[in-house]
């Protein structure tokens, strides 16, 4: 993504209410780079607290936890009772 699709873009996008998970620690998110680069300087890989930081994303409503799901590996993603993940994401 160029400077100018960024943006473009960001204003519009909202982050809320999302149950983060990475079973192999803190989540990271690439937002206008490709591969672990950028095309212009406003892209990047962002960990949690420069995501939640951003002026744009915002993101401090949601949580970083297993969902528990039923069975992930035989793709049952529907969440187990109590699953921290619960109130999370669109309904």
């Amino acid at each position: 993504m160029t400077d100018a699709e960024y943006t473009a873009v960001v204003p519009e996008i909202k982050f809320e209410n999302n149950c983060y998970f990475s079973p192999n620690g803190q989540p990271t998110f690439g937002f206008g780079s490709a591969n672990g680069g950028t095309r212009g300087v406003l892209g990047s890989i962002f960990s949690l607290a420069q995501w939640r930081s951003s002026p744009f994303f915002n993101d401090i409503n949601s949580v970083v936890a297993d969902p528990l799901f039923v069975n992930a590996g035989a793709g049952d993603f529907r969440l187990q009772p109590g699953s921290p993940c619960s109130a999370m994401g669109a309904l």
